[in-house]
């Protein structure tokens, strides 16, 4: 009887576990961005334990910008159009995960024509 009682309150324990242990990567929106100006925005998340790890699973960002693993992702974008990555950020000692996707759109300078 005490062996089972001791293994249905480690089955219960890790069920709480696995229940609040997700981890949830902010923000849940990237602003805009424009070409050839600086962009800056940092990533963070929560649940798990930090320091947590940033890294991109899927899509590419726009050249000139990068995601750093410490979730800063920052640089001049060089080309326009919309974007798609799949985030993920990985809790210290690798579990628990999360992940977000973002969409990101970089737009041209607006110049006017002066000599009109």
């Amino acid at each position: 009887m005490k062996q089972e009682l001791g293994r249905h309150l480690t089955l219960f324990a890790f069920a709480c576990l696995a229940a609040t242990g997700q981890v949830i990567v902010s923000p849940p929106t990237l602003p805009p961005a424009i070409q050839g100006q600086a962009y800056s925005v940092n990533l963070s998340a929560t649940g798990g334990t930090a320091p947590y790890t940033f890294s991109i699973l899927q899509g590419t960002l726009p050249a000139g910008l990068s995601l750093n693993p410490n979730g800063s992702l920052s640089g001049t974008p060089t080309e326009i159009g919309d974007f798609s990555i799949l985030v993920l950020a990985t809790s210290a000692g690798g579990t628990p995960t999360g992940t977000r996707d973002y969409s990101l759109s970089v737009a041209g300078l607006f110049c006017p024509d002066t000599n009109a």
